[in-house]
């Protein structure tokens, strides 16, 4: 049969087939190009939330008393105007980053801190990031604040200053680092002896068999001491200690807080020319 000429003529299937897999293909490339430019986007969407340090109010505390921390700037000639109606409120002067200056207005508590405070007590900083910084208090007092001391930035700490009239006295407060505790030094041991040794004079015998020390001690300690036989003693190298022959005067011999002893000690000579020779807690080489 023949087809009227105005009706036309059906497309292929393969011509649709290829139609739509080039508007898949454009689909494809159009989400690939918005994952590489929304991709930061997305991730942000779509990732779980990441944590973040908690920000706190910054404070200062003195001993039992806490204030909220705001800052403010001096004026170009270097006063300070503080808001009224804030006692609570310690405001930090802007540049002061190592001596910490805080002024509080003359409010009734804060002018209390003259005798609520004292050295010693604890004073501490905790910022916006909740870090803290611990001084310790020095001192409290009051006087004319002198701005070349008041703002001296040579060394760590807190400085706060009731702000007064110009013709008052402002409380000042002030703070430094925590010193560690100094180390306990042991006293003089009740029981050690404390003494002086001089020798006077070394001499031989005439046939060589024994040597004869003479020696001074003084007693330089709050106690008195006894001195014994078995405390002296002459030792060459390689050799057994050797005991006194004699001592004049005679031992045990006690001395006295102050006092002076002299002893003419005899020894048997050794077979060497030197020797150590003891007496008490004190030894010295003796040259022959």
């Amino acid at each position: 049969m023949t087809q009227p000429e105005n009706q036309s003529t059906p497309k292929s299937s393969s011509t649709v087939r290829t139609a739509r897999w080039i508007i898949i293909g454009l689909c494809l490339a159009a989400l690939s190009a918005g994952a590489i430019f929304l991709g930061p986007q997305l991730t942000n969407i779509f990732a779980p939330p990441i944590p973040t340090p908690q920000c706190v109010q910054p404070t200062l505390t003195l001993g039992a008393a806490k204030f909220r921390i705001e800052s403010i700037a001096r004026a170009a000639d270097g006063s300070l105007a503080l808001p009224s109606g804030s006692p609570d409120v310690a405001y930090w002067v802007e540049g002061a980053n190592i001596n910490y200056v805080f002024a509080l207005i003359p409010a009734p508590n804060n002018l209390a801190l003259e005798t609520t405070l004292k050295s010693g007590d604890e004073a501490t900083i905790v910022w916006a990031d909740c870090g803290s910084e611990e001084y310790v208090i020095k001192t409290v007092e009051v006087g004319q604040p002198d701005d070349s001391s008041l703002f001296d930035q040579s060394a760590a700490g807190i400085t706060v200053f009731v702000q007064a009239s110009s013709s008052a006295e402002s409380l000042i407060i002030r703070s430094g680092r925590p010193e560690a505790p100094p180390a306990d030094t042991p006293g003089p041991d009740e029981n050690e002896i404390q003494a002086e040794v001089s020798f006077l004079e070394t001499t031989a015998s005439p046939d060589g068999a024994t040597v004869r020390l003479s020696i001074s001690i003084k007693n330089t300690g709050p106690t008195a001491f006894s001195l014994a036989m078995d405390e002296i003693s002459l030792t060459a190298e390689n050799a057994a200690p050797l005991a006194p022959l004699g001592v004049e005067p005679a031992l045990p011999r006690e001395i006295q807080p102050g006092a002076s002893e002299t002893f003419s000690i005899t020894f048997p000579r050794p077979a060497v020319n030197t020797a150590v020779f003891k007496i008490l807690d004190f030894s010295v080489d003796i040259f022959f």
